[in-house]
């Protein structure tokens, strides 16, 4: 896996540029994925992404992703399992660029429960078929997200 979004080369070494290793894990469900409703990124406009988020300094990216399902969801993770990376993507947020260094896992959580946020409608969680996104045309990060299922 492999995301390059196009940023002109002036700005990629503008000032105050971040690298930020990001961890991402895909639940399936049948023919459906669990989502996060991303519009803090894109100035409003809905962007849909896996559970996860950033790696912290001296945390490996599978203990990211177990801290942050753990935070998010308030649940363990069953089996986890290394899906692709390191990928890169390269974005743009108003005055800010970001490289992002991302690793993708594939998760099940125990049976019988159901994902929700812990603190209260943040973030947004959905469950979308593959068939609705590719339908819908919804924005997906990484772009390439539906390849890895």
């Amino acid at each position: 896996m492999f995301v390059q979004y196009h940023i002109e080369p002036s700005k990629m070494n503008k000032p105050g540029g971040k690298i930020l290793p990001m961890a991402y894990c895909i639940f399936q469900d049948a023919q459906k994925i669990l989502l996060v409703e991303d519009t803090t990124v894109s100035g409003g406009e809905a962007i849909y992404r896996p559970v996860g988020g950033k790696v912290a300094f001296g945390e490996y990216s599978w203990e990211s992703i177990r801290r942050q399902i753990k935070q998010v969801l308030g649940k363990e993770i069953k089996d986890l399992s290394f899906l692709a990376g390191p990928s890169e993507v390269v974005t743009e947020l108003g005055e800010e660029v970001r490289h992002e260094i991302v690793f993708m896992f594939k998760g099940t959580l125990k049976e019988g429960e159901e994902p929700r946020p812990t603190k209260g409608d943040s973030p947004k969680l959905i469950w979308k078929s593959i068939k609705e996104l590719k339908r819908d045309k919804l924005t997906l990060y990484p772009e390439d997200l539906l390849e890895l299922l």
